[in-house]
């Protein structure tokens, strides 16, 4: 569950920065 939770964080996340939003102190990408 957890490996499908963050898949579908980063798809999200990746969407939202797709359209130009920018998510800050939600997702540890850049690390």
């Amino acid at each position: 569950n957890a490996f499908t939770v963050e898949s579908a964080m980063r798809m999200v996340a990746g969407t939202a920065r797709s359209m130009g939003i920018t998510i800050k102190g939600e997702f540890p990408s850049n690390n």
